[in-house]
């Protein structure tokens, strides 16, 4: 009698695996688990809630993962969809867990279609539709985030299997434009803020020259002219560093501090970089990603530079304490950030070194285009001189940066 549930979360949970190993899957867990689910249902009807139920139930699991970024890293989040992880104020997953959860105790609840009242069927249109609603924004904002697809490609299959009742189908297209009115509807996108001394046209994005899509980076951008540092300008830039400024080679660590993968993958490295950076083989210089319509990436910048401006040690803790901030805005940043970094006294040295602090923040948007940065987050690119040794995005495998450095600086 079990038979067919237990072969569909079977499948179900080699998809979250392979998704797991390998984000770059994308749809085709939709199109083997659509026909296959609709076949069984129709196979064998009275099986086809209890089946349905164990994939929402999955889907709801997985869903739940997210919660514990070091089981399942942050994916979306630091590819610039950070405005859609939340929504009504908690998180995107927690929505996930409990709509998938609910809707498998009703199928449950249902056993067959002949026994499940009318109603039934609606919690499931709206959850498939709400589903089908975060496809369409991934495929607009060209995201391939494992996890989303996992959950997504479940919910579908279960909702293949255990919808009926054609006229409540409306209800699908209320689950999938209720949750794009319930962001905005407009969809938007991560671009980086620009320098002062560039200006972006209207072009319509279009692969690049490098063939990063041009809506992940400035939009046809001139090239900055760089005005020469002042003794300030280079004080500030040394204390920024992880090390010595005099060091073989360059490391650099583009973050976005509110990322907790990125807090994972700089906490590994730093450890084993230890010996590395006591040789003086190697520096490391981190740059918080700015984006446009996201005032708290350009301030979580100037806190950067202001406890560099106070010295290398305190930029050091100030970057420690900050990594993993839980916050979407500036004003919940400095509620939920650690009494230890002072933020109040970040204000007061920002206030009081403004040029300084604003040309530090020019000059790392004009370095986040001349390293071709686009999302997502973290990037390490390797330098020697003006020379790039190699580059790491995204899942990073922490070995293979220290074996370069290594090779590179024996």
């Amino acid at each position: 009698m079990w038979r067919v549930p237990l072969i569909l979360a079977g499948l179900g949970l080699a998809t979250v695996i392979a998704f797991r190993i390998d984000a770059a899957w994308g749809l085709w867990p939709l199109v083997l688990f659509a026909p296959l689910a609709i076949g069984i249902g129709l196979a064998k009807p009275e099986h086809a809630p209890r089946g349905g139920a164990l994939l929402l139930g999955l889907a709801a699991l997985t869903s739940a993962l997210r919660l514990i970024p070091e089981v399942w890293p942050c994916a979306a989040a630091c590819a610039g969809a950070r405005t859609y992880a939340l929504l009504f104020g908690l998180s995107i997953e927690i929505w996930g867990t409990v709509a998938g959860a609910v809707v498998a105790v009703l199928l449950l609840a249902a056993r067959s279609h002949e026994r499940a009242p009318w109603w039934a069927s609606i919690p499931l249109w709206l959850v498939a539709g709400a589903a089908m609603s975060f496809l369409i924004l991934a495929w607009r904002l060209d995201l391939a985030c494992g996890h989303c697809r996992a959950v997504q490609s479940l919910v579908l299959a279960g909702a293949a299997l255990s919808l009926r009742w054609a006229p409540l189908s409306a209800w699908f297209l209320v689950g999938l434009l209720g949750l794009h009115a319930a962001y905005h509807p407009q969809v938007h996108r991560a671009e980086l803020e620009l320098p002062e001394t560039i200006t972006a046209t209207s072009a319509a994005p279009a692969a690049t020259d490098d063939g990063v899509l041009a809506f992940l980076r400035p939009r046809s951008a001139t090239a900055a002219t760089v005005a020469a540092l002042t003794p300030a300008d280079e004080v500030i830039d040394t204390n920024r560093l992880i090390g010595r400024a005099d060091a073989t080679l360059i490391l650099d660590e583009v973050v976005d501090l509110r990322c907790a993968h990125c807090a994972t993958v700089h906490s590994q490295l730093l450890a084993d970089l230890k010996p590395h950076l006591a040789a003086n083989r190697v520096a490391v210089r981190i740059r918080q990603a700015q984006y446009r319509q996201d005032p708290l990436s350009i301030q979580l910048g100037r806190w950067l530079f202001a406890a560099a401006a106070a010295g290398q040690t305190r930029h050091a803790e100030v970057v420690e304490r900050l990594f993993g901030l839980k916050a979407t805005d500036v004003a919940g940043a400095r509620t939920a950030a650690d009494p230890a970094i002072d933020l109040p006294a970040l204000d007061r040295i920002a206030a009081d070194s403004a040029p300084l602090i604003d040309r530090a923040l020019n000059r790392d948007r004009s370095a986040l285009i001349r390293l071709r940065f686009t999302n997502p987050v973290p990037l390490f690119v390797l330098h020697q001189g003006q020379r790039e040794l190699g580059r790491w995005q995204g899942d990073v495998v922490v070995a293979e940066v220290v074996a370069a450095i290594a090779k590179a600086a024996p």
